[in-house]
């Protein structure tokens, strides 16, 4: 199927989040050409902002909670503090290294477009609207990939 400027992909994935980019990923795998339309950063919810950070403050919170606890198994060590700056810094260093190894863009067999929501008219053109001017992507097959945004679900207006 055509698609922007005369590409054709085999498949045009909406959400850029860990299964958006699962099955962009296995679909290029497995030989298809994939078109993926994210509308902010690759990662979704959980990279950026659920997940992945939660998990770094829960850390830190845990190891807290522990160093405050040493003198119980006789282990002398001065009162621990939060510095809330570097602890922030921390999280977003994981969040970065974890952007880091998003290997759609440079996977080759993947195109990534950045774009407005995007509903799934039936039969395709694809259509969405950004920044860059609306575009229209032809594909044999879409998979919605929606994510946990407010309103994401209410947005996927139909599925063949």
């Amino acid at each position: 199927m055509s698609g922007v400027k005369g590409e054709r992909f085999d498949l045009v994935v909406l959400g850029g989040g860990p299964a958006g980019m699962t099955a962009a990923l296995r679909a290029a795998e497995l030989g298809a050409r994939v078109a993926l339309v994210e509308k902010d950063r690759l990662g979704g919810t959980c990279t950026n902002d659920g997940c992945a950070p939660t998990r770094v403050l829960a850390k830190a919170a845990r190891l807290l909670r522990d160093a405050r606890q040493l003198g119980a198994y006789g282990i002398v060590a001065a009162e621990p503090s939060l510095d809330l700056e570097e602890l922030l810094a921390a999280t977003q260093r994981t969040v970065y290294r974890l952007q880091e190894k998003l290997p759609l863009i440079s996977s080759g067999r993947v195109s990534r477009f950045a774009s407005a929501p995007a509903p799934l008219p039936s039969p395709p053109p694809t259509r969405s609207c950004s920044a860059m001017g609306e575009r229209s992507r032809r594909t044999g097959s879409s998979s919605p990939a929606a994510g946990t945004r407010d309103g994401c679900r209410s947005r996927v207006t139909s599925w063949p």
